[in-house]
């Protein structure tokens, strides 16, 4: 059964490998990126585990902007205490035999930290992929309205 939890320090070797398998090394995020991420974006850094096995994470701050800065990937802005809106920085998951396709990493967008009231999820992925977030209710750009 795979469960969804805050990241741990112990996570992110796995964290930083399932990015390097979905990235290019350009796009992928160094685990110095990882470490910020980890220590500013502690409620909003998920991973997926299936047992003890880290199968996948998302990762991004809530701020006030929908557009993601290219600058957010080196060094990511704290978290509004409420509200905002919820970037993506990151998404990826392992490639698991027989457990369906990664679309359905991305769920429903505005489900993930409830607490924070955030207005919308934004996100960016590279050329390939940008179709399959419009699918999802992602807009060009970043965000969604509920």
């Amino acid at each position: 059964m795979i469960k969804i939890s805050n990241v741990q320090q112990a996570d992110l070797p796995a964290v930083v490998a399932i990015e390097r398998a979905g990235f290019s090394p350009a796009e992928a995020g160094t685990p110095a990126a990882f470490q910020d991420r980890l220590n500013k974006l502690p409620d909003t850094f998920l991973v997926a585990k299936d047992g003890d096995r880290v199968v996948g994470f998302i990762v991004g701050p809530a701020v006030n902007t929908r557009v993601i800065d290219d600058q957010m990937y080196e060094t990511a802005p704290p978290n509004l205490p409420t509200g905002g809106y919820q970037l993506v920085l990151s998404l990826a998951v392992a490639r698991l035999p027989g457990k369906g396709r990664w679309q359905q990493a991305l769920g429903r967008p505005g489900a993930g930290s409830p607490d924070k009231q955030a207005g919308g999820n934004c996100a960016r992925l590279p050329g390939q992929k940008r179709s399959l977030l419009r699918t999802q209710r992602f807009l060009p750009g970043g965000g969604v309205t509920f």
